[in-house]
């Protein structure tokens, strides 16, 4: 058994009580601004990457060829759900900052295509075994793809902060200011997961530790006593 199992799935239940509170709590707002959706995707596909986590660590070493179907399952969706919610939470900020969506051109250049490979990379994993792959006693092993999909989907958050940092040195208003900073800072926590997880193998902290910065985000924008109202559809 994995020394850290209970610990990794005490986090993860914790993490997945947040988010689904967070997810409820915007649903009954009744709030449906282009920029409240993309945060409600993004809120979901943080849901469903701890979800899948979750029953991942209850799968893993129970023997069985279905529980070893499953795990093939539960793990390709957990990586696809993991790069779609980076993904949103880009477009998120990108409208949050620029008030205007992304255009077509930027979208297929930063989104379609590194999405749509990563995708066909998971879809052929089950021959390839170049993502991950399930030893016959159903325990997980990282593939050589792992690390760089990893990689990949810090470099979304890396990237998207960079960008906010540069355009809060160009901004005047204070309040406008505080939120790009803590735009930029919601890659903090998630980083500190990716340390911790590669000095010690075996432990689940990223996305945990990214439902933490879900959270923070979440509580500067009930507070703002005027948030500006977006007249756009989506």
């Amino acid at each position: 058994m994995n020394p850290y199992l209970l610990f990794n799935l005490g986090v993860d239940g914790f993490a997945i009580l947040v988010l689904f509170i967070l997810l409820y709590t915007s649903l009954v707002s009744h709030d449906n601004t282009v920029d409240v959706r993309f945060m409600r995707r993004t809120l979901l596909m943080l849901l469903l990457v701890l979800l899948f986590d979750f029953f991942t660590w209850i799968m893993i070493g129970r023997p069985g060829s279905t529980v070893h179907v499953l795990m093939n399952i539960v793990i390709t969706l957990y990586y696809m759900c993991q790069i779609y919610a980076v993904v949103v939470w880009a477009q998120y900020v990108q409208y949050r900052v620029n008030r205007v969506l992304m255009s077509r051109k930027n979208t297929w250049i930063s989104i379609v295509l590194p999405l749509g490979t990563v995708f066909v990379l998971l879809l052929t994993n089950p021959l390839t075994h170049y993502t991950f792959n399930i030893t016959s006693g159903n325990e997980y092993e990282r593939g050589p793809l792992s690390t760089p999909i990893c990689l990949l989907v810090m470099g979304y958050l890396v990237v998207t902060s960079i960008w906010v940092l540069y355009k809060r040195s160009k901004e005047m208003l204070a309040s406008r200011r505080r939120e790009y900073a803590i735009l930029a800072g919601f890659v903090v926590a998630p980083f500190i997961g990716v340390v911790i997880q590669l000095s010690h193998y075996g432990v689940s902290l990223i996305w945990t530790l990214t439902s933490i910065s879900m959270l923070m985000l979440y509580i500067n924008r009930s507070r703002e006593p005027n948030r500006m109202r977006d007249l756009h559809s989506y």
